[in-house]
């Protein structure tokens, strides 16, 4: 059954299912309790990384990390 949720809950609730994945891994640019990212980081956080404000450098970060074979 779904239900209406707002965006941001539905992400967060999202990374925590695909966890399941080891080679998921989650790029914060500060945003972590607006986006609801920070329950992966509370159950995982060695697989979060903080990028600050530095969004143009979390895509450098993503690029690198996705052809090592991370999601």
């Amino acid at each position: 059954m779904t239900r209406m949720a707002a965006t941001r809950d539905g992400y967060g609730q999202a990374l925590l299912d695909l966890a399941e994945n080891n080679k998921v891994v989650v790029l914060e640019a500060d945003l972590g309790k607006s986006t609801k990212s920070l329950h992966f980081r509370k159950e995982h956080p060695d697989r979060t990384i903080s990028c600050g404000i530095g969004e143009q450098n979390m895509l450098l970060v993503a690029a690198g990390m996705a052809s090592s074979g991370y999601i």
